[in-house]
């Protein structure tokens, strides 16, 4: 049982009975709409080198373990975090965030091995000792990709 957000999840009842790929598949379906926001086959199918029958399945078996995360959305093409999204396979970790943006930044860590799908920019910096909430971090990664996008117009027009 893990506090998270303010309520206990217990994370190995929902990996109960799953084989170790499938619940790491699942955990990085869980990052992806949590960090990302989205998720879709190909980043699997990228991540794990699996098929896209497997991938559909882990999506379709996501879906039936936890509905409420997220939906599909077929202007996008992929999968959406829901606002009424709860973690069930993994606790959000902004320290552990953090460490893999370092660890790609330093080359202690391939690019193709991180769960992060889009980088932003990062200076390392220390982790402040009091930790840092993982929604509060999300929305900052969030923002900045957006001013990013509307620089990126501001230009081309």
């Amino acid at each position: 049982m893990r506090i998270c957000q303010g309520r206990e999840i217990d994370v190995e009842d929902h990996n109960a009975g799953l084989r170790w790929g499938v619940g790491k598949r699942l955990e990085f379906i869980e990052f992806r709409l949590f960090w990302e926001g989205r998720v879709n086959r190909s980043d699997l199918m990228e991540q794990y080198g699996i098929s896209v029958n497997q991938a559909s399945a882990d999506l379709s078996r996501y879906i039936a373990l936890a509905p409420e995360n997220m939906v599909y959305d077929k202007s996008m093409r992929t999968y959406v975090r829901t606002p009424e999204f709860k973690p069930h396979f993994s606790e959000p970790d902004a320290s552990k965030y953090l460490a893999e943006l370092r660890s790609v930044s330093e080359g202690i860590l391939d690019r193709e091995d991180a769960w992060i799908a889009e980088l932003p920019p990062f200076a390392s910096a220390p982790t402040p000792v009091r930790g840092v909430n993982p929604a509060t971090l999300r929305s900052v990664v969030g923002a900045k990709k957006w001013l990013g996008l509307f620089e990126q117009f501001r230009v081309v027009s």
